[in-house]
């Protein structure tokens, strides 16, 4: 072939030269004018805008607003049974006493006394 690539570039390529390219064009019959494209970004818009508000409604929807707790300080010879029968008397203290104990992360029923803690909504 060639030699050297000043050649190559002023000598015109002969086996393309003689060969007919044929382009094909294929018609979908779907033409967008400048007001289907207008159209169809503000769709689109809509779309986007309309997912965003959907995502925040249901992040906001799945967390409940945290319930307001009441507090109480430990008086000399309070127990949890004690403080459960007084928060709850129509309850089973048992039941009182568990949630005392999850609300403040308590491992076991001892108290000291001016300790706070957070009592469970009642209602």
């Amino acid at each position: 072939m060639f030699t050297s690539s000043a050649r190559r570039a002023a000598t015109p390529c002969s086996t393309l030269a003689s060969r007919t390219v044929h382009v094909v064009a294929v018609r979908t019959g779907i033409r967008l004018t400048s007001r289907g494209r207008l159209g169809l970004v503000v769709v689109l818009a809509m779309l986007l805008v309309a997912g965003f508000s959907l995502g925040r409604a249901s992040r906001s929807a799945g967390s409940a607003p945290a319930p307001a707790y009441q507090h109480t300080v430990v008086h000399p010879g309070q127990t949890l049974w004690t403080i459960a029968r007084q928060v709850a008397p129509d309850r089973d203290p048992r039941e009182t006493v568990a949630d005392l104990e999850q609300l403040n992360d308590l491992t076991g029923a001892t108290l000291e006394v001016g300790q706070s803690l957070r009592l469970p909504a009642t209602g």
